[in-house]
C-alpha cells in the first residue's frame, strides 16, 4: 500500500502550526522533506511525527538550536523517548548555547586570520621572490615562504596556511613564467641579430672576393706579356 503524503496545508492543520513555521523548522533543523513533481512539499507520517515532537519540545521550553543538537540521538517514534528528554531542558539549552558560542568564536578567529593573511600576502611581492630565484637565492625564497606558512599555522589554521602557500606560489610561478618568456624573447632577438651579422659578413666577403677577381686576372695577363717579351 502506498504511503500517504500530506501537503503543507494538510500538515499545518494536523499539527495546528502555521505553514511558515513548518518551513522555518524544516530549514533550521535541516529536515529533508520530499517534493512532488511540481516542487511542493510532501510530508510523510514520519515527518509528521518528528514535527509533533518538535512542537512538544518547543512548548516545554526547548530552544530550536537545542532540538537540532538532539535530532540524531532522539527516537521520535517513541513517546517514552520524548518524555525522558523533557526533564533535561536546561541541560540541552545550555549545551546549545555553548555550541553557538564556539561557532561564533571560530567565525571571529577565522575572520581575524583572513585579515592577517591578506596583510601577509600583500607584503610579499612576487617580483622580489622571482628575483631571489633567478639570482640563485633559493634559501631566501624558502625562508620567506616558511614565514608566511608559520604565521598562518600559529593561528591553528593549517588549511588556510596551505591556501596562502598555494596562493603565493601560484603568483610566483606566474611571474617566473612571464620572466622566462621575456628572457626567451630577448635570447631569440639576440640570436637573430647574431645570425644577421654573420650573414652580412659572409656577404661582404663574397662581394670583396668578386671585386678582387678581375684585378687578379689583369695582373696575370701583365706578367704573361712581360715574360713573352
Amino acid at each position: 500500500m502506498k504511503e500517504r503524503r500530506y501537503m503543507i496545508s494538510d500538515a499545518s492543520k494536523r499539527l495546528e502550526v502555521e505553514p511558515h513555521v513548518l518551513r522555518y523548522w524544516e530549514e533550521e533543523l535541516k529536515m529533508e522533506i520530499s517534493r512532488d513533481d511540481m516542487g511542493r512539499r510532501c510530508y510523510s507520517e514520519q515527518d509528521i511525527r518528528v514535527l509533533e515532537c518538535v512542537k512538544e519540545l518547543k512548548q516545554n521550553g526547548f530552544q530550536l538550536k537545542a532540538i537540532k543538537l538532539m535530532m540524531t540521538d532522539l527516537d521520535f517514534s517513541s513517546e517514552h523517548g520524548i518524555k525522558e528528554i523533557l526533564g533535561k531542558k536546561d541541560e540541552w539549552n545550555e549545551k546549545a548555547e555553548q555550541e553557538e558560542e564556539v561557532v561564533i568564536k571560530k567565525s571571529k578567529n577565522t575572520k581575524k586570520v583572513q585579515e592577517k593573511n591578506k596583510e601577509l600576502i600583500a607584503i610579499v611581492e612576487p617580483k622580489d621572490l622571482v628575483e631571489s630565484v633567478e639570482d640563485g637565492r633559493m634559501d631566501q625564497f624558502q625562508m620567506v615562504m616558511n614565514k608566511i606558512i608559520a604565521n598562518a599555522l600559529l593561528t591553528n589554521n593549517e588549511i588556510l596556511g596551505q591556501a596562502i602557500s598555494d596562493h603565493v606560489t601560484e603568483r610566483v610561478l606566474k611571474e617566473m613564467d612571464y620572466q622566462f618568456r621575456v628572457q626567451e624573447e630577448q635570447e631569440e632577438q639576440r640570436f637573430k641579430k647574431l645570425d644577421e651579422t654573420i650573414r652580412n659578413r659572409q656577404q661582404a666577403r663574397l662581394e670583396a672576393a668578386a671585386t678582387l677577381e678581375p684585378s687578379k686576372k689583369k695582373m696575370k695577363k701583365k706578367r704573361k706579356r712581360f715574360f713573352l717579351k
